[in-house]
């Protein structure tokens, strides 16, 4: 899992995913998918009724394409932190 610090005005208005995710993610995805769960399946993703967020804070996310271009700047992330050799 990745942890991003976050200030104490972030936890209160959350953080724009648009100032985590590169444009480039944004254009790339814009468009492919119509719901959250075909993100969710082509990402490897999953929803969990256990899990609870604080609706004020967090990462912002208001469409499905800001869904999936964060999802997909994740799945690369994690790609890239497992292809790391020390």
């Amino acid at each position: 899992m990745l942890a991003v610090p976050i200030s104490a005005a972030e936890k209160h208005s959350g953080t724009s995913v648009w100032d985590i995710v590169p444009a480039s993610y944004f254009e790339e995805y814009a468009g492919k998918f119509s719901t959250i769960e075909e993100v969710q399946q082509a990402t490897g993703f999953t929803s969990s009724s256990e899990v609870t967020v604080e609706p004020t804070s967090g990462i912002q996310v208001s469409s499905i394409d800001e869904h999936a271009a964060l999802l997909f700047y994740i799945t690369d992330e994690v790609a890239n932190v497992g292809s790391c050799y020390l």
